[in-house]
């Protein structure tokens, strides 16, 4: 079996992983203090339209994904930067 890696971009930042990383695995590969406050309920991540996507979901090639935070002024916006 021949295992196949995966790009994705959180916060614009490519990282490549292997096929069936979650989005919890994926905040943890772009930076460990945005991992940590992901579990401490600081931060979250939304898709490209805003939306929220849980910890646990499994990623696809070319997912984009942004991190928010509590108290972020662009909260308001369903844009990412």
């Amino acid at each position: 079996m021949t295992r196949r890696q995966i790009t994705f971009y959180i916060n614009g930042k490519p990282i490549t992983r292997w096929y069936g990383v979650t989005v919890e695995q994926g905040v943890l590969a772009y930076d460990q203090e945005e991992y940590l406050a992901l579990k401490r309920g600081e931060a979250w991540v939304v898709d490209g339209r805003g939306s929220r996507v849980g910890p646990g979901g499994t990623l696809e090639n070319g997912a984009r994904l942004y991190i928010r935070h509590v108290g972020d002024a662009s909260l308001q916006s369903h844009n990412p930067p």
